[in-house]
């Protein structure tokens, strides 16, 4: 890959996990006035899918940004991959480091919900546990995840984020999370209040799954991608997905599954607790 001096690389990455609060994160990052993530890509992918496209392709995703502004990222699956963290390391040794997790139970519902709503499955949420092309279990492993951030990272450039403190105190998030990255940690965003990636089903599949692969397609075009928001193409496509959504009935857990996943986060929770404390003892 071709050389690229530091300054241009971002200065902080958010690495995960799904589910767990990342969207609205980003929309609070975005909406500072010092801070600059790509509009329309919150997930650029590069340490895991586009590594070979070379940091200068990195780099051109966050051309835009001001000469004041702090870039960033928030690419969810960085966090279950230690090649990509590795790869982060060598690339981005001085970026900040965002984390987002929630209760891994929880989270994992949040998950299947997502896939069912989006028609990627019809299995019950205990089948769906085991289906490997879905990750739902091992996503939640945050203990051992946070572990191998270390190998590569000094904890004071690693934030920690709840989804509980989110919904409990969002200013109060942003505010230490701002403070973090170094920008005005005064700014309040009008956003605070909104929800994110909020649930939703889906009219059509073939539509939903057509537009998310358009988008995955140009995804690697980054001039082409800047022609295209000229001409709207982003924008229509938030109408669509928009007349696409259709209300979906609230379901719970059941309890086959609760005391499975109770038991297989057990120990990785124990070490996230030495790490994070009673930040997270409500868990329990």
């Amino acid at each position: 890959m071709t050389k690229t001096i530091s300054h241009e690389l971002p200065d902080f990455i958010g690495i995960g996990a799904m589910r767990c609060g990342t969207t609205w994160i980003t929309d609070q990052l975005r909406s500072h006035p010092e801070i600059y993530v790509p509009e329309h890509y919150k997930e650029i992918h590069f340490f895991d899918r586009y590594f070979d496209e070379g940091v200068d392709w990195y780099v051109a995703n966050f051309s835009a940004k001001a000469a004041h502004q702090k870039a960033g990222e928030f690419t969810p699956y960085y966090l279950r991959d230690e090649q990509a963290l590795k790869r982060m390391a060598q690339t981005c040794p001085d970026a900040k480091l965002i984390v987002s997790i929630r209760n891994p139970v929880e989270r994992a519902f949040s998950h299947y919900i997502f896939l069912k709503n989006r028609h990627d499955i019809t299995s019950s949420f205990y089948e769906t546990l085991f289906d490997e092309r879905f990750d739902l279990l091992r996503t939640g492993l945050y203990g051992s995840q946070i572990q191998t951030c270390l190998r590569y990272y000094p904890q004071e450039k690693i934030h920690v984020v709840l989804f509980e403190e989110i919904k409990a105190e969002p200013e109060k998030v942003m505010t230490a999370l701002y403070e973090f990255l170094g920008v005005d940690s005064h700014y309040i965003p009008q956003t605070l209040a909104h929800k994110s990636n909020a649930k939703h089903g889906v009219k059509s599949m073939i539509l939903a799954r057509g537009l998310r692969k358009s988008k995955q397609l140009i995804r690697p075009f980054i001039s082409g991608r800047e022609q295209l928001m000229k001409l709207g193409f982003f924008k229509f496509g938030k109408f669509l997905n928009r007349l696409n959504a259709t209300p979906v009935e609230k379901e719970t857990m059941d309890q086959q599954s609760i005391e499975y996943l109770k038991q297989y986060y057990k120990n990785d929770f124990l070490l996230l607790k030495s790490m994070l404390g009673s930040r997270v003892s409500h868990w329990e």
